[in-house]
């Protein structure tokens, strides 16, 4: 059996990465920027020392400058990394409006139309 852990094209990820520019991460009242996000996880901008874990993360969608405060979802995470440059966490569940913002974000992003959630 072949060691996928050195085998070309491997990703031991078993969700899509979206760029996260465009969702902002609320973490103890600290708004910072998202790198990327996937329905596992996400990469965040450091900007904080590592909170302790579990930490609660308010996600916003944003145009430009301006949050869209109606469309935010509240997840809770586990840092399974933390460096000077970024957060990474992985959410503790995956909740339907977690999903639908991630698909949301992610149609935008590419230009089409996110026809799975409404």
């Amino acid at each position: 059996m072949p060691n996928l852990a050195v085998a070309p094209g491997f990703d031991r990820r078993m969700a899509t990465r979206f760029d996260g520019r465009g969702l902002m991460a609320n973490i103890g009242g600290i708004l910072m920027d998202l790198s990327d996000i996937s329905i596992g996880g996400a990469r965040i901008a450091r900007l904080i020392d590592p909170p302790k874990t579990p930490v609660l993360i308010t996600l916003y969608p944003r145009e430009g400058n301006r949050l869209i405060l109606n469309a935010s979802v509240s997840v809770t995470g586990t840092v399974v990394h933390a460096d000077q440059t970024c957060l990474r966490v992985r959410f503790d569940t995956t909740t339907f409006a977690l999903s639908k913002l991630i698909v949301q974000h992610a149609a935008r992003k590419l230009g089409v139309m996110p026809h799975t959630v409404k």
